[in-house]
């Protein structure tokens, strides 16, 4: 009986580790298989602006290392400024593009927050958007992205009467353009190395986090926006119909950005179509609804 109830056990062990081979070797397949296609495999785990903002609730913040200091600073507020590292910048929209895990046009941000960055010592500000059109990465059209850049301003105060007091990081100051409301070309990535104490999840693949944002400029009503992120029929067809002949033009919002000099007020319909061949040109497919 002994003898039957080993083997019994034997086979059981080694059919488990089989199972376990078997899982290994099928995830290793996918990530290849993603790899090949330029595509990042998409985690449950991946983390929106509810979530990022219920890891630092109000009383976190306020208690914060960084936020003492703001209250006890003669001005009530705190900013720390730092400069872009030129050399993080790529120099032309392919090496962007290749550079890339995720190449999407977004609508404009429907939720942000900014919260204390991962290590504690800056600020980083997450935006919800929603995919129009996708090039490069996992995510549909339809769906919620949610990418940061390692700058903004937190408040401090618990009560009404300190809710002045702020620790701001702020990057190239006075260089950026205006704000936009329209739609955004995004490009990308996933942090590396010391990045990931400064941001979590996808921010803008080069300049430091900088470079790869392209607002749309969109001199039409909040209604008319809303429209390229609907995915019924009707008001998709106006939007497509916008974005491939609009000559409106689309900005490069960080005036020392090198791509400035060429992209910049290229109109909408050319700019898409450019990223549309470029992407081709590295085996990447357009998505749309």
């Amino acid at each position: 009986m002994y003898a039957e109830f080993l083997k019994k056990l034997t086979l059981g062990w080694a059919e488990g580790w089989m199972e376990i081979i078997m899982k290994k070797l099928i995830c290793a397949m996918l990530l290849a298989a993603s790899l090949a296609t330029g595509q990042s495999p998409r985690t449950s785990t991946e983390l929106h602006v509810k979530d990022i903002r219920a890891q630092q609730p109000q009383e976190k913040l306020a208690a914060s290392p960084l936020c003492q200091r703001a209250f006890e600073s003669p001005n009530h507020g705190i900013i720390q400024r730092t400069s872009v590292d030129p050399t993080t910048f790529v120099h032309n929209l392919a090496a962007l593009l290749e550079k890339s895990d995720e190449v999407v046009l977004v609508g404009t941000h429907y939720r942000s927050e900014s919260v204390f960055s991962p290590s504690g010592e800056s600020v980083t500000t997450y935006y919800d958007v929603k995919v129009i059109r996708s090039w490069k990465g996992p995510h549909e059209v339809g769906d919620n992205l949610t990418f940061s850049v390692p700058a903004g301003a937190v408040h401090c105060g618990m009560t009404e009467s300190h809710q002045s007091v702020y620790f701001s990081t702020m990057k190239g100051t006075v260089e950026w353009k205006v704000a936009y409301n329209g739609p955004y070309l995004l490009f990308l990535r996933h942090p590396q190395g010391k990045e990931m104490q400064l941001v979590q999840g996808l921010l803008p693949a080069a300049g430091g986090g900088f470079q790869g944002i392209f607002p749309i400029s969109f001199p039409v009503s909040g209604e008319d926006i809303s429209k390229c992120t609907s995915l019924l029929p009707e008001t998709r067809k106006w939007c497509d119909s916008f974005l491939e002949t609009s000559q409106n033009p689309v900005v490069v919002p960080y005036v020392p950005d090198p791509l400035g000099k060429k992209y910049d007020g290229m109109p909408i319909a050319d700019f898409l179509n450019l990223v549309r061949n470029l992407a081709a040109d590295q085996g990447l497919d357009e998505k749309r609804p």
